[in-house]
């Protein structure tokens, strides 16, 4: 019985992730573009500890903004998120603000995000 159960855990999950294919169906198909991403993401996690431990540590918020940058080689996904983890740190000096989170005093007392500092124009 307990074999059975997990017979149908697996085919469930197999329903709902798509396997990872080698190359994506680009074409505008933007559902098929995500599902490829995140499978290959998924994948990528699984097979990478260090990856994976730092990927589960942050609490993310909602999507800030998402940015594709493609060249004949490559094509980069820039995804940010909303912290909603710890509130925003205050530094008042040009400290080393480290990889993860920025939160430098701005003008007037204003917190300056890691995405405001580097989406500014130029």
């Amino acid at each position: 019985r307990q074999s059975m159960l997990e017979v149908t855990r697996r085919l469930a999950t197999r329903v709902r992730c798509p396997p990872v294919t080698a190359i994506s169906p680009g074409r505008g198909y933007w559902r098929q573009q995500l599902d490829h991403v995140c499978a290959h993401l998924r994948s990528y996690a699984q097979n990478n500890a260090p990856f994976r431990a730092v990927l589960g540590e942050p609490r993310l918020g909602r999507v800030v903004s998402a940015v594709i940058q493609e060249d004949p080689y490559e094509v980069s996904l820039t995804i940010n998120f909303m912290s909603a983890g710890q509130k925003e740190q205050q530094v008042s000096s040009d400290e080393d603000c480290g990889e993860l989170s920025c939160g430098r005093s701005g003008p007037a007392g204003q917190t300056e995000t890691l995405s405001r500092v580097t989406e500014q124009p130029a």
